[in-house]
């Protein structure tokens, strides 16, 4: 024998030179397929029978020179046909069969391997080898295969290994050629003795790994290794195991003392031991005959996967060990699996009939997709090759693609004929889906064309619902959703809904009654009775490798965390990110230690004052999610001192069904209240469950599942969905199946605004939906003007549309439909309220561009940009809209738009959330809003009525048509460049002169400004015949210095502390940085009494005078002419505005119910303490107090006869006339409207709602 190094193949080996792929690209695409081969052991020979001639005649150079070099070895040069499988090949000799056998085999499955890479050359299929291994003698084949030994000297070594082992095992020489040449290599003390006395059965041990491990030491204790002998390692859960004859039925006796382990006959009774101990004198007869022939080893250039042991054999020599241990040593099947798995290849093919390999490696759990070739009909190629079309139609369209056509649609209908009904197909799929998906939407960026993501779903939906349709045949699923039913007999229920493209190429909707389909994805922690102390870091491991291995569980899903018990609520604690893991094992430590009592109750305090914002919701003691510290903090508190995880089942009413992992714990389905819904549980009970596909099929299924659902209009409707405390299945019941969603309005308090494309149009739509099953606020379906619910408001707003005049019509949205209905309300939700709801639902045109709030918080413009953008907006709305049905105004506009619309808002609020609008709250003479004290809402409200000079001067002096509610989430602009380029030239700190022209540049025909949502409710009128104040129309202030912005997207926090007897305080605080802040730079001069700097301008109220000069000079018709109050008419109308707006900033739960803290409804508290500002604002300027306001002079006051003091923005004092009796307005009256018909409200044990922060 020869060990030397290696070298090409390209001329003397049939197989060729091997070349290392290039590195995958990230971006999907045919490329080099990574294989690993695997050559079938001798326990497959009875599947090589009568395997004929279709290899030598493929035509295949490579396969024909195997066969030629086989011949040569095996003594037949020129007659490769002698070593066809077929019976008039066998020769007549026992010995001699067994040797012509392991020579053909060996031939046969090296050609198979050569025919394999040869096709797929020529079907332009690139395969790489990345190793190859064999069961047992396949070795042997491997190393052939890997270059280690040409296929003459594999020939050679295949012909003698079985006669050799029966010579020895037997004791005798039978007369035969082959008999007498292998015996010439046993060593002198083998002559004449029987290796093998009597013959041993082969039994297979099945069962739990750890019974398993127990079991086997239990036989090596009671049996000698000569009767009972390991000879295969299988897998975790089976073990091959020789046992003699004579000892069977002891044995079986013995075995049966272990229940939990099942044996299992695998063959008759055999004299030949493979991987036997009792062989060690035939492995040194073999590495004889290897030295004696002068076999040449070389080192292999593709690795070969060991079969005794853990890893690879990358030299020659242990590739020589390799063949040598066949005879003597274990077999390690499943560490060769755990190698295969380790090397990552794309998929694994048995290279060879009867599929024995494939069964070993499946019931190995390799996650690689496994397949068998056989070079006849196998699918493999096939399925590679449409695969390999589809990652080539998913490259061309990533970067150009908008629209998918049947041209892109055909080859998914070939992908799915070649691979429906068959696993490796399916798996390959499957396993190649998996990592496309995973690649393009668990990160972050969204940059590929819209056709790339459409055809990726097609893929996705059509394979997961592969069983529903009929794939095979060409049947393609282009749309599927999981959607809530709103009308019919199953109110509240969900079911799937297809959209499929069938054989004809028409498209067809199909529903699936999926009634137990997850909605929701809950995580379930408890105390786990056998963990005692560790049981909170042990959920803790257990949650964070989820997170980690098993990112797709959570990027797509609507996620909650539950705790069923005080240790459970601390793990859910620490694993929300509101509480450090330190602080929960602690408290929990002392608990164990001291149990309840004040030592108790301190530490608590100290945990709860110091918890954060979770980054996933909690799932509160009464089953509602709990977004807020302070929330947590109460429910915590009831938690620990009220028992309030005492009641038995754990409620989880999150309205829809709940898939339940349960970390460590033995939850059982029945132990949760999910209301109406389903619940199920998958158990996780170990990180190897995590980490290791194949180990939890409940966790693997459940993670395939979320990955097919990942899809980019997936991940938008979610996302929306939770902006609106809903569930994706409730915003997708308003979209039909043949429609696309593109996106969804981002404003919009009480609608749901959703932009799709229909099927077969090119334009993009807008529906608005108000309907009452989306509003937190019961409002009285027959109000009417301002105190109209907003379904009916939505059928106005489309009036308003319809009936615009020409010249302004072209600034807002085509209505295209109206709809309205009545749909049933949910059993479970009903309560005491009504059994149907009312909505409207309407269809408009698309207007392009960007919406302004949108565009401040993306790109943070300096204040500059965004005031020289006001003054366009305002331009327009005066020069258009406000000369339209202008009129004299009616008088009564205080009492009727502003007065009344505050009280009976506010009367709304106290009935939709009594312990939040509290009379504590509201009712009170001052409050105290950020350290200033202002008088409260009745209380203005009463000086104003009490007091006619001040009506006359608030009444506006003319109506017009109005937009109504310009609050910068509903004004567009269809280009931004001019914005843009302002931008970067003043943060690059170009010259003044350039900046001013660019400035100046911003023009409302440049910028495209056009408006969306019309309030269409005015003075005494509404819809068509809206009429209203135009002081309405100036809501972008509100946005910026009113700090809309910030309180409707939540960039701030908030504190309350109220109580019987005491003044209100409420303190505000704006998260420093946002972009919103960055943006406007509002410093609050006008309530911390500064001054404004119109020459060296920071913010927005440094621009305000400026901008609202600049928009009515030269204007005939000028507020400042026509209007000398306009200033404190504006100040009054944000702070009416401001007051009157809370209703439509409640946020209710999943279910339906309203959490009524302060914390869970802190926008509405914070909008209506911006409306008590601006109110006093105004009040102080009629009164003479302020006597400007942002670097507007308050005009002169004919009621204001007598000196008095005032105050200026600056806080400055001077001296004015006042009324005489002006302080002693007429007091104000609490309310005494009872809260009836309020939504139920879920009140929290230990909230201390009178005082939070």
């Amino acid at each position: 024998m020869r060990l030397v190094p290696s070298r090409s193949r390209s001329t003397g080996h049939p197989l060729g030179r091997r070349t290392s792929p290039p590195a995958r690209k990230r971006a999907p695409g045919p490329g080099p397929h990574p294989v690993a081969g695997v050559f079938p052991g001798l326990g497959s020979r009875a599947a090589y029978q009568n395997l004929g001639r279709h290899l030598l005649d493929s035509g295949s150079p490579a396969v024909r020179e195997v066969y030629d070099q086989a011949a040569r070895a095996y003594g037949v040069p020129g007659r490769p046909e002698q070593l066809l499988l077929i019976p008039e090949n066998l020769p007549a000799e026992r010995l001699a069969q067994q040797a012509f056998l392991g020579a053909a085999i060996l031939t046969h499955s090296v050609a198979l391997e050569a025919h394999l890479r040869d096709t797929a050359a020529k079907s332009g299929i690139p395969l790489h080898f990345v190793a190859y291994t064999g069961e047992s003698f396949g070795i042997i084949t491997s190393a052939v295969a890997s270059g280690a030994l040409s296929v003459g000297d594999g020939v050679e070594i295949a012909r003698v290994f079985t006669p050799l082992m029966l010579v020895a095992a037997e004791g005798a020489v039978p007369d035969e050629p082959i008999a007498r040449e292998v015996a010439a290599y046993l060593p002198e003390s083998l002559h004449g003795r029987q290796l093998v006395p009597e013959p041993f059965h082969v039994v297979a041990l099945k069962g739990d790994p750890a019974e398993l491990a127990v079991t086997l030491c239990e036989i090596g204790r009671e049996f000698p290794k000569v009767d009972v002998e390991i000879h295969k390692f299988y897998s975790d859960r089976q073990t091959n195991v020789y046992v003699r004859r004579g000892v069977k039925t002891d044995f079986d006796e013995f075995i049966g003392r272990f229940p939990a382990v099942r044996a299992e006959e695998l063959k008759k009774p055999t004299n030949f031991l493979a991987h036997s101990g009792r062989m060690s004198g035939v492995r040194e007869a073999l590495g004889r005959f290897l030295d004696a022939k002068g076999l040449e080893f070389r080192a292999p250039h593709t690795p070969v996967v060991s079969n005794h042991g853990a890893g690879l054999l990358t030299t020659a020599e242990e590739v020589r060990t390799g063949i040598l241990a066949i005879t003597d040593e274990v077999m390690a099947s499943r560490e060769t699996a755990a190698t295969l798995a380790d090397l990552h290849p794309e998929l694994v093919v048995e290279l060879g009939p009867g599929e024995k390999s494939v069964q070993l490696l499946t019931d190995n759990s390799l996650a690689v997709p496994v397949t068998a070739y056989t070079g006849t009909a196998d699918p493999v190629l096939g399925v590679l090759k449409q695969v390999d079309v589809l990652l080539a139609e998913l490259a061309k369209l990533r970067d150009s693609g908008d629209r998918l056509t049947d041209e892109h649609l055909e080859p998914l209908r070939d992908l799915f004929r070649v691979t429906s009904g068959h696993p490796f197909g399916e798996e390959y799929l499957h396993r190649t889906l998996r990592r496309v998906v995973t690649d393009e939407l668990l990160r972050p960026e969204r940059d590929a064309a819209p056709a790339f993501y459409e055809l990726l779903e097609v893929v996705q939906h059509t394979y997961r619902h592969r069983a529903d349709i009929d794939a095979g045949h060409g049947e393609l699923v282009l749309r599927a959703r999981l959607k809530k039913e709103l009308t019919g007999d199953r109110p509240g229920q969900v079911h799937t809904e297809l959209r499929v493209l069938d054989r004809a190429g028409r498209a067809v909707d199909r529903k699936l009654a999926t009634t137990g389909q997850h909605e929701v994805v809950v995580v379930h922690f408890d105390r786990l009775a056998d963990r005692g102390q560790t049981a909170i870091p042990r959920q803790q491991a257990l949650f964070q490798a989820l997170r980690h291995d098993r990112p797709a569980l959570f990027r797509q899903n609507d996620c909650y965390l539950e705790g069923s018990d005080p240790v459970g609520w601390l793990a859910a604690l620490a694993a929300s990110g509101a509480a450090p893991l330190a602080d929960v094992v602690a408290l929990h430590d002392l608990s164990r230690e001291i149990g309840p009592g004040l030592d108790l109750e301190a530490a608590l305090d100290r945990l709860v004052s110091s918890l954060t914002h979770p980054e996933l919701p909690l799932v509160s003691p009464a089953g509602v999610p709990l977004w807020s510290a302070k929330d947590i903090a109460a429910a915590t508190r009831g938690v620990f001192l009220d028992g309030a995880l005492d009641t038995g089942r754990r409620r989880v009413h999150l309205n829809g069904n709940c898939r339940i992992l349960a970390l460590g714990s033995t939850l059982e389905a029945d132990g949760v209240d999910a209301g109406p819904h389903h619940a199920d549980v998958i158990s996780v009970s170990s990180p190897a469950e995590v980490r290791t596909r194949g180990v939890n099929a409940a966790l693997d299924e459940f993670e395939d599942h979320c990955i097919l659902s990942l899809t980019v209009e997936h991940e938008k409707v979610l996302r929306y969905a939770q902006s609106r405390r809903v569930l994706s299945g409730t915003v997708n019941a308003y979209v039909g199946i043949g429609e696309r969603v593109l996106g969804f309005g981002k404003g919009g308090s009480e609608s749901m605004t959703i932009f799709l494309r229909k099927d077969g149009e090119d334009r993009t739509t807008v529906r608005k939906v108000l309907s009452e099953a989306l509003t937190t606020v019961s409002w009285n379906p027959d109000g009417r003007g301002v105190m109209l619910p907003p379904f009916a408001k939505a059928r106005k707003q489309a009036e308003y549309l319809q009936a615009l005049p020409e010249p302004v019509r072209r600034y807002f949205p085509e209505v295209y439909d109206i709809q309205e209905r009545v749909i049933p309300v949910p059993p479970h939700l009903r309560a005491d309220g009504p059994a149907t709801r009312k909505e409207v639902i309407y269809e408009m045109s698309y207007v392009p561009g960007e919406e302004v709030s949108r565009f401040v918080e993306r790109n943070s413009p300096p204040p500059a940009v965004v005031a020289r953008l006001y003054e366009q907006i305002f331009r327009v709305l005066n020069r258009e809209v406000h000369t339209v049905n202008r009129v004299p105004a009616p008088g009564e506009t205080l009492d009727v738009s502003y007065f009344r619309k505050i009280e009976d808002r506010l009367d709304l609020c106290r009935r939709t959330a009594p312990r939040t609008f509290t009379p504590e709250l509201l009712d009170t003479e001052r409050i105290v809003i950020d350290g200033v004290s202002y008088l409260n809402a009745p209380a203005v409200l009463a000086r104003f009525r009490a007091h006619p000079e001040y009506l006359r001067i608030l009444e506006p002096r003319f109506h017009s048509l109005v937009m109504g509610d310009t609050n910068t989430e509903n004004i567009k602009v269809e280009n931004t460049v001019p914005l843009l380029h302002a931008q970067w030239l003043i943060e690059t700190g170009a010259p003044r002169e350039e900046i001013d022209a660019a400035l100046a540049a911003i023009t409302a025909e440049s910028l495209g400004i056009r408006f969306l949502d019309p309030r269409a409710i005015g003075f005494k009128s509404e819809g068509r015949d809206t009429r209203d104040d135009a002081m309405y129309d100036n809501k972008p202030w509100h946005n910026s210095i009113g700090h809309y912005d910030e309180i409707h997207y939540e960039q701030f926090t908030l504190r309350v502390r109220t109580g019987s007897g005491r003044t209100p305080r409420v303190d505000i605080g704006f998260v420093a940085g946002n972009p919103y802040q960055k943006s406007y730079g509002v410093r609050d001069v006008v309530a911390r009494g500064e001054a404004v700097d119109p020459d060296a301008p920071r913010g927005m109220e440094d621009h305000f005078a400026a901008v609202m000069a600049a928009v009515h000079r030269d204007d005939p018709e000028s507020r400042q002419l026509k209007d000398p109050y306009w200033i404190i008419r504006f100040v009054f109308m944000m702070g009416t505005h401001f007051t009157a707006m809370p209703p439509f900033h409640f946020q209710s739960e999943l279910d339906g119910t309203l959490t009524d803290t302060y914390q869970a409804q802190r926008r509405p508290v914070a909008i209506y303490c911006e409306g008590v500002k601006w109110l006093n604002w105004a009040l102080q300027m009629l009164t003479g107090e302020r006597t400007e306001f942002l670097g507007v002079p308050v005009p002169p006051l004919a009621h204001l006869e007598r000196p008095r003091r005032r105050t200026t923005s600056a806080g400055r004092t001077t001296r004015r006339r006042a009324v005489s009796g002006q302080h002693a307005p007429r007091s104000p009256r609490p309310s005494t409207r009872p809260a009836v018909n309020a939504p139920h409200t879920t009140g929290l044990p230990h909230a201390r709602q009178k005082e939070e922060g």
